[in-house]
Protein backbone atom coordinates (compact mmCIF):
# COMPACT_ATOMS: atom_id res chain seq x y z
CA UNK A 1 0.00 0.00 0.00
CA UNK A 2 1.47 3.36 -0.93
CA UNK A 3 1.67 5.75 1.49
CA UNK A 4 2.13 9.52 1.65
CA UNK A 5 3.07 12.15 4.15
CA UNK A 6 3.19 16.62 4.16
CA UNK A 7 5.66 17.96 6.21
CA UNK A 8 2.88 20.07 8.30
CA UNK A 9 3.19 16.40 10.06
CA UNK A 10 -0.83 15.52 8.84
CA UNK A 11 -1.12 12.85 6.60
CA UNK A 12 -4.29 11.06 4.74
CA UNK A 13 -4.09 7.95 5.67
CA UNK A 14 -2.31 7.87 9.26
CA UNK A 15 0.95 7.18 8.27
CA UNK A 16 2.89 8.42 11.02
CA UNK A 17 0.89 6.28 13.58
CA UNK A 18 3.24 3.03 13.90
CA UNK A 19 0.73 -0.13 13.34
CA UNK A 20 -0.01 0.22 17.39
CA UNK A 21 -1.21 4.07 16.84
CA UNK A 22 1.87 4.97 18.55
CA UNK A 23 3.16 8.07 17.69
CA UNK A 24 5.90 8.45 20.51
CA UNK A 25 8.49 7.73 17.53
CA UNK A 26 7.57 10.83 16.57
CA UNK A 27 8.48 12.96 19.61
CA UNK A 28 11.62 10.35 20.39
CA UNK A 29 13.35 12.03 17.79
CA UNK A 30 16.66 13.01 18.88
CA UNK A 31 16.81 17.13 18.24
CA UNK A 32 13.32 17.17 17.70
CA UNK A 33 12.39 19.93 20.38
CA UNK A 34 15.13 22.84 19.13
CA UNK A 35 14.38 21.68 15.54
CA UNK A 36 13.05 24.60 13.55
CA UNK A 37 12.78 25.58 10.06
CA UNK A 38 14.27 23.34 7.61
CA UNK A 39 16.01 21.04 10.30
CA UNK A 40 12.52 20.56 11.45
CA UNK A 41 11.83 19.26 7.28
CA UNK A 42 15.09 17.35 7.63
CA UNK A 43 14.21 15.26 10.69
CA UNK A 44 10.61 14.47 9.47
CA UNK A 45 11.85 13.60 6.03
CA UNK A 46 15.02 11.06 7.11
CA UNK A 47 12.73 9.39 10.13
CA UNK A 48 9.09 8.61 7.83
CA UNK A 49 12.38 7.74 4.66
CA UNK A 50 13.18 5.35 6.56
CA UNK A 51 9.96 3.28 6.75
CA UNK A 52 8.76 4.42 3.31
CA UNK A 53 11.65 2.82 1.82
CA UNK A 54 11.59 -0.52 3.49
CA UNK A 55 7.82 -0.75 2.17
CA UNK A 56 9.54 0.67 -1.25
CA UNK A 57 6.60 3.11 -1.56
CA UNK A 58 5.04 6.53 -0.61
CA UNK A 59 5.31 10.36 -1.17
CA UNK A 60 6.64 12.88 1.09
CA UNK A 61 5.31 16.39 0.26
CA UNK A 62 7.12 19.66 1.18
CA UNK A 63 5.36 23.02 1.90
CA UNK A 64 7.14 26.09 0.88
CA UNK A 65 6.27 29.61 -0.60
CA UNK A 66 7.59 32.15 -2.47
CA UNK A 67 10.36 32.96 -0.20
CA UNK A 68 11.41 29.27 -1.22
CA UNK A 69 12.70 30.56 -4.73
CA UNK A 70 13.58 34.23 -3.62
CA UNK A 71 14.27 36.16 -0.54
CA UNK A 72 12.33 39.88 0.42
CA UNK A 73 13.11 42.59 2.30
CA UNK A 74 12.62 41.94 6.09
CA UNK A 75 12.58 38.14 5.32
CA UNK A 76 15.97 36.67 5.40
CA UNK A 77 15.44 33.89 7.76
CA UNK A 78 12.14 33.02 6.38
CA UNK A 79 13.32 33.12 3.07
CA UNK A 80 16.61 30.92 4.05
CA UNK A 81 14.58 28.18 6.14
CA UNK A 82 12.24 27.78 3.13
CA UNK A 83 15.35 27.68 0.48
CA UNK A 84 16.82 25.25 2.56
CA UNK A 85 13.35 23.02 2.65
CA UNK A 86 13.42 23.27 -0.97
CA UNK A 87 16.85 22.21 -1.79
CA UNK A 88 16.16 19.05 0.99
CA UNK A 89 13.02 18.27 -1.14
CA UNK A 90 15.25 18.16 -4.41
CA UNK A 91 18.29 15.65 -3.02
CA UNK A 92 15.89 13.48 -1.41
CA UNK A 93 13.37 13.25 -4.36
CA UNK A 94 17.12 12.56 -6.32
CA UNK A 95 17.95 10.10 -3.58
CA UNK A 96 14.86 8.66 -2.95
CA UNK A 97 12.96 8.31 -6.51
CA UNK A 98 14.91 5.59 -7.47
CA UNK A 99 13.28 3.65 -4.15
CA UNK A 100 10.25 4.58 -5.86
CA UNK A 101 9.75 7.40 -2.95
CA UNK A 102 8.24 10.43 -4.65
CA UNK A 103 9.22 13.24 -2.79
CA UNK A 104 7.73 16.95 -3.81
CA UNK A 105 7.78 20.52 -2.59
CA UNK A 106 4.82 22.87 -3.32
CA UNK A 107 4.95 26.64 -3.11
CA UNK A 108 1.73 28.13 -1.61
CA UNK A 109 1.68 31.82 -1.91
CA UNK A 110 -1.36 34.13 -0.86
CA UNK A 111 -3.84 33.83 2.22
CA UNK A 112 -5.35 30.63 2.53
CA UNK A 113 -8.77 30.70 4.13
CA UNK A 114 -8.79 30.42 7.72
CA UNK A 115 -9.40 31.88 10.95
CA UNK A 116 -5.98 34.11 10.63
CA UNK A 117 -6.39 35.24 7.38
CA UNK A 118 -10.27 36.27 8.15
CA UNK A 119 -8.85 37.97 11.25
CA UNK A 120 -6.17 40.14 9.32
CA UNK A 121 -7.73 41.10 6.25
CA UNK A 122 -10.31 43.11 6.20
CA UNK A 123 -10.82 42.82 2.57
CA UNK A 124 -11.34 38.71 3.12
CA UNK A 125 -15.02 38.31 2.22
CA UNK A 126 -14.48 40.15 -1.23
CA UNK A 127 -11.24 38.13 -2.09
CA UNK A 128 -13.12 35.19 -1.28
CA UNK A 129 -16.09 35.55 -3.42
CA UNK A 130 -13.62 36.86 -6.44
CA UNK A 131 -11.40 33.25 -5.49
CA UNK A 132 -8.38 35.62 -4.55
CA UNK A 133 -8.04 33.79 -1.07
CA UNK A 134 -6.89 29.66 -1.34
CA UNK A 135 -8.99 27.17 -0.92
CA UNK A 136 -7.72 24.38 1.85
CA UNK A 137 -10.10 21.81 0.02
CA UNK A 138 -8.43 22.97 -3.49
CA UNK A 139 -5.14 22.87 -2.03
CA UNK A 140 -6.14 19.26 -0.41
CA UNK A 141 -7.04 17.96 -3.77
CA UNK A 142 -3.81 18.93 -5.53
CA UNK A 143 -1.79 17.21 -2.97
CA UNK A 144 -3.49 13.93 -3.61
CA UNK A 145 -3.33 14.22 -7.18
CA UNK A 146 0.64 14.49 -6.64
CA UNK A 147 0.48 11.38 -4.61
CA UNK A 148 -1.30 9.32 -6.82
CA UNK A 149 0.63 10.47 -10.21
CA UNK A 150 2.19 7.63 -12.07
CA UNK A 151 5.86 7.31 -11.22
CA UNK A 152 6.56 8.30 -15.13
CA UNK A 153 5.53 11.69 -14.73
CA UNK A 154 5.99 12.37 -11.32
CA UNK A 155 5.97 16.40 -9.91
CA UNK A 156 8.59 17.93 -8.44
CA UNK A 157 7.64 21.44 -7.51
CA UNK A 158 3.83 22.52 -7.86
CA UNK A 159 3.03 26.43 -7.42
CA UNK A 160 -0.54 26.88 -5.86
CA UNK A 161 -2.09 30.18 -5.60
CA UNK A 162 -5.05 32.75 -6.38
CA UNK A 163 -5.19 33.84 -10.15
CA UNK A 164 -5.13 37.32 -8.50
CA UNK A 165 -2.02 36.66 -6.28
CA UNK A 166 1.42 38.60 -8.25
CA UNK A 167 4.69 36.23 -9.06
Amino acid sequence: MTRVIFHTATTLDGYLATDDDSLEWLFAVPGADEAEAAFAGFLMGREVARRMVQRESGSIIFTGATASTRGGNGFSAFSGAKGALRMLAQSMARELGPKNIHVAHVIIDGGIDTAFIRGIRPDFEDAKASDGILSPDAIALQYVALHKQHRSAWTHEMDLRPWSENF
